[in-house]
């Protein structure tokens, strides 16, 4: 009897801490995060709300259309033979560089020089010819017909040496302007045909950097705009627009630019990728934070501001360009005071409480868009 008295004792006491453990599990007090029950306030419709604004003035923004170029030659030109002959002496090789007038290649005189004695002679004969018909003309001993006769010698004869003094001052090729010598075609001793090409001249100071421009920022440019390029070693070259093309890439859309630059001691070559950034016009801007534009009803992109008499108006704005954490627009006054938080929280035309902050940040005045 007392045995089973003390076994319900002991189920009893264990019934007991079973509920007291339950309750306070139950009560949160296990939990290793405390339990907070606050109540969701919500605004009366009277209440007026309370949103914080800044100041924005008018900055000025040089955007630049950037894009990837590609250098090349400012001049490429193939060197041909003017005369035919044996080429007796080749005074340039393959990556020299030239001055204009630089004597590249000679051929052979062969027999020109005879061929110009024998012209000079012959031109002396039928200038008296042409003296003597002209006297008889005077005279009527000679026609009208014998005196245009000796006159069309006179000037073949002269056609004829000329040409000949032509051929022999052709026979040295000289370099048209400065540049560098690509590659040769020929070598002493070959046989030389008029219009053959002898060698590649190129020259690549200034460098051309050759791009595309979308069709969206082609009228931003014009020739003359000065542009900097730099190359992936990281040599910068300064220079201006010197071509835009007037029909657009049927495939692309885009259109072909080049930035002709000065590139001292030929250090950049021809045939690398750069990046070039052309300038634009500065524009009158403000700029604001990407995380404060807002959408009216229509779907239009804008900025949430705070009227004289503390009303919210929705103000349209056209975006310029784009950072990380800054945004240049246009289409706003050139003060305004602009809702920085609590814009998602309040609607066009209702009254609010605005509390102005002071503008800590400083914001760059050019920016970068795509080409």
């Amino acid at each position: 009897m007392i045995k089973a008295i003390k076994t319900n004792q002991s189920i009893i006491i264990a019934i007991t801490i079973a509920i007291l453990l339950t309750g306070w599990i139950a009560s949160g007090a296990y939990s290793s995060e405390p339990v907070i029950n606050k109540p969701i306030v919500k605004p009366t419709k009277d209440e007026i709300k309370h949103v914080r604004t800044q100041i924005l003035k008018q900055v000025s923004f040089s955007p630049k259309i950037c894009t990837t170029a590609t250098t090349k030659p400012s001049k490429i030109l193939e060197v041909k033979a003017e005369v035919s002959g044996k080429l007796s002496k080749k005074l340039v090789s393959k990556g020299d560089n030239v001055k204009k007038g630089d004597i590249l290649f000679k051929i052979d005189l062969d027999d020109r020089i005879e061929r110009k004695s024998q012209a000079e002679a012959q031109l002396e004969r039928f200038k008296l010819e042409y003296q003597v018909a002209k006297k008889l003309q005077k005279k009527n001993f000679s026609t009208e017909t014998n005196l245009a006769a000796a006159k069309a010698n006179l000037e073949g004869a002269k056609t004829q040496l000329a040409q000949i003094k032509l051929e022999i001052e052709n026979i040295s090729i000289t370099a048209p302007f400065d540049g560098i010598i690509n590659t040769t075609y020929t070598e002493e001793g070959d046989f030389i045909t008029t219009g053959k090409a002898l060698a590649e001249l190129i020259t690549i100071s200034p460098i051309v950097f050759d791009t595309s421009i979308t069709e969206q920022n082609i009228s931003k440019i014009k020739i003359g705009t000065t542009g900097t390029a730099t190359t992936l070693s990281g040599i910068n070259a300064k220079g201006s627009v010197s071509y835009i093309s007037s029909i657009a890439n049927a495939q692309t859309r885009t259109f072909a630019v080049e930035l002709k630059a000065i590139n001292e001691d030929n250090q950049i070559l021809a045939g690398l990728t750069a990046e070039l950034c052309l300038n634009n016009d500065d524009i009158i801007t403000h700029t604001i934070s990407p995380s404060i534009i807002s959408l009216d009803p229509s779907g239009n992109i804008g900025v949430k501001t705070v009227t004289s008499d503390n009303k919210v108006k929705f103000l349209p704005i056209e975006i310029i360009n784009s950072s990380s954490n800054t945004t240049w627009v246009t289409g706003l006054p050139a003060n305004v005071q602009v809702i920085t938080i609590g814009h998602g929280f309040v609607k066009d035309g209702e009254q609010v409480k605005a509390t102005i902050e002071e503008i800590t940040n400083t914001t760059n005045s050019s920016s970068v868009t795509g080409g």
